[in-house]
């Protein structure tokens, strides 16, 4: 189970839920949201919470929270839509054929032992294929983004320079840890509230209380001061990599886990070697590409929704509301 969901890792950090065309038939008392033809009902983002609960307690670090689903939804139609009009569609060969290179890269005999596996820690199957759906769609929709520039060996450079405290092998870090537990089977008002009480901690520590008296007020587990975590770089865990950011002293956004939430402050950090220079250069010239690939998929879902029609208020992106069509008029 364990190489499944390292193999899935990255996939799920950019996944998207596909709203099925069946939508348009439920009633129009549970639409939410309408996205030029498609709608977006109360029960879709219930299902998608539903699953997004279940694959975190997988370890897939996706988010359970409502505007991250409703977000996630949106963006699964909008790329839908765009490969429609491009007379692009994803059809079940796509699908078996992703799943097979899935289950050959965790050793399975077939995508059936690999349907087994997820139907037995309590995925939906065919929820399962929509999500396979919206990545592959995901990834046919790269073909229609702008061709990003290759970094120059000057922006490869500059790039070491302002993150060399990046390319230390065996890095690590000394801590302190704030800790708020998820109850196995927390409804989702349950979990709001939970956030906002780690929001709320977070916003005291910003306003310069002490880090160690929260802790003892508000901590659910104990971890002793001096929590080592080590880092061989590549194989970190993307969910903690915003800790090797963070300077002496320094205290982390609230990190989400499938386990619970954790504020991190920074005790002390340790560097042993740095890589060698054609690893970095390596390193830094694809972190730069898929940051300007990042960056061009961003603008290509800003474009698809400033041209969408938009019913119903859809939550903050960013930190930027997004304008729906009756606003606009």
């Amino acid at each position: 189970m364990r190489l499944i969901v390292f193999f899935f890792y990255v996939l799920v950090l950019n996944l998207g839920f596909v709203l099925s065309a069946e939508g348009n038939s439920k009633n129009f008392d549970e639409i939410e949201y309408q996205i030029n033809d498609d709608i977006i009902t109360k029960l879709d983002i219930k299902e998608a919470f539903v699953m997004n609960s279940k694959l975190k307690k997988m370890g897939f670090p996706l988010s359970i929270q409502r505007d991250d689903i409703i977000n996630d939804l949106v963006q699964s139609i909008l790329i839908e839509q765009e490969l429609h009009r491009n007379n692009v569609y994803i059809s079940d060969t796509d699908i078996i054929n992703q799943l097979s290179n899935v289950a050959k890269g965790n050793h399975l005999k077939s995508v059936n032992e690999f349907k087994s596996i997820m139907i037995n820690a309590g995925i939906d199957w065919d929820y399962f294929l929509k999500i396979e759906k919206a990545y592959i769609s995901r990834q046919y929709l790269t073909r229609y983004l702008p061709l990003v520039n290759q970094p120059t060996a000057k922006e490869i450079h500059d790039y070491y320079l302002q993150h060399k405290r990046d390319f230390f092998v065996n890095k690590a870090l000394f801590v302190s840890v704030i800790v708020f537990k998820k109850i196995d089977n927390e409804m989702f008002s349950d979990l709001e509230k939970l956030n906002k009480k780690v929001n709320d901690v977070k916003n005291q520590i910003s306003k310069g209380a002490d880090f160690e008296t929260l802790k003892k007020k508000y901590s659910d587990e104990a971890i002793q001061n001096e929590w080592k975590i080590k880092d061989d770089y590549e194989g970190f865990p993307e969910m903690w990599k915003s800790l090797l950011t963070l300077k002496k002293g320094e205290v982390s956004d609230p990190i989400d886990t499938p386990d619970g939430f954790y504020i991190i402050k920074i005790i002390d950090v340790r560097t042993d070697q740095e890589l060698e220079y054609s690893k970095i250069q390596d390193i830094a010239n694809r972190r730069i590409t898929d940051e300007r690939n990042k960056k061009a998929m961003e603008n290509k879902l800003k474009e698809l929704k400033e041209k969408a029609f938009i019913r119903g208020d859809l939550p903050m992106t960013s930190g930027h509301p997004i304008k729906t069509t009756e606003q606009s008029n």
